[in-house]
């Protein structure tokens, strides 16, 4: 139910707190005013426009700001109404509500019941006092005891109604929600259930055998016969070079290196004869092709012939061979060449 919220009048505030004394209240209650007109609510109003009745009320202050007020018509008027006002002891119009759609009826043949529990700002409440509180029913509150509503499972778990009382029942359904237990019902709270919800799945006697167990280990032990170094080496994942795939070497001519990004470096000493179509040498490694060789030649010192314009030089004959040459007689020279290896 959408909460009234009442106005508090200036002359209302003014009673409460009285500025030129520099005190609060007393303030009695002791109407309450009743109209079927539609107006504008408004803190400077003085009487309650279109008033059809007044009706004594009863009440008291619950505390936490709470003020209670029971008004009863056992009269044989029949009026509705739309809106209401609280009236002091003075005749003061103390508060006042409106609205345009009806709030409530009343027959010729039945009583009006009007209940109204107000919060005040915090310190007013105490500043009122009733005159009559020979049929009060309050609502209960922290400080007094009085009529409740019982929260409901759905409204005790939401957690946020601050006037509704919860009971065991609900409290309990609350507390398994909120930490989100759901249990077992008593027929499915078996041994096989919970070995199920713990995913659990026993040996039986004839299935617990060594065989079963390794498989379960996922083990698989090598046996005598295959025992072996190459059985060791292969669950190792270790595959040794073979000659072939070694990365350095050596022939008559020279040495050779293949780096990891596949460059194959060859070099070597030999001696370089005077002639026009020297004998052919062959390299330590063959390169993949002749294009990505380069081949240098210099001549050892001491080199008499280096010294007095000897000139040397080499040519790459093809993948596999080359050769080294000399203009003026036989010269210990220097080799080195670097391409693609194979």
């Amino acid at each position: 139910m959408t909460p009234y919220i009442m106005t508090l009048t200036q002359g209302g505030l003014a009673a409460i707190v009285n500025v030129q004394a520099g005190t609060i209240g007393p303030v009695v209650i002791s109407q309450i005013g009743l109209t079927d007109a539609t107006f504008t609510v408004a803190s400077t109003l003085e009487v309650l426009p279109g008033e059809i009745k007044r009706v004594d009320v009863s009440g008291d202050t619950l505390g936490d700001d709470l003020v209670h007020v029971i008004g009863l018509d056992n009269s044989t008027d029949a009026y509705g109404y739309r809106g209401f006002a609280l009236y002091t002891s003075t005749g003061l119009l103390f508060a006042v509500y409106g609205q345009a759609e009806p709030i409530a009826q009343k027959t010729s043949g039945s009583a009006s019941y009007i209940v109204l529990d107000i919060a005040m700002a915090r310190g007013q409440s105490d500043a009122i006092t009733f005159g009559d509180t020979n049929f009060l029913n309050p609502p209960a509150s922290t400080d007094n005891q009085g009529v409740v509503e019982l929260a409901t499972t759905i409204e005790a778990q939401e957690g946020v109604d601050a006037l509704r009382a919860i009971t065991p029942s609900t409290a309990k359904a609350s507390v398994l929600a909120w930490i989100g237990f759901a249990p077992l019902a008593a027929a499915s709270f078996t041994k096989a259930a919970i070995l199920g919800l713990l995913g659990y799945v026993p040996f039986d006697s004839a299935g617990f055998t060594g065989a079963a167990v390794k498989a379960v280990l996922g083990y698989t032990p090598l046996d005598a016969a295959a025992f072996t170094k190459a059985a060791i080496l292969g669950l190792l994942g270790y595959t040794p070079q073979d000659a072939a795939a070694s990365i350095s070497g050596s022939n008559d001519y020279g040495y050779w290196e293949r780096r990891p990004n596949g460059i194959l470096e060859q070099w070597g000493a030999v001696t370089a004869g005077e002639t026009n179509n020297p004998s052919p040498l062959t390299f330590p490694q063959p390169f993949v092709d002749m294009a990505s060789v380069a081949l240098t030649v210099s001549a050892r010192s001491p080199n008499t012939g280096a010294t007095s314009g000897n000139k040397v030089d080499g040519e790459v004959l093809s993948t596999t061979q080359f050769t080294v040459s000399s203009d003026d007689g036989n010269v210990g020279v220097f080799w080195r060449a670097i391409g693609k290896g194979a």
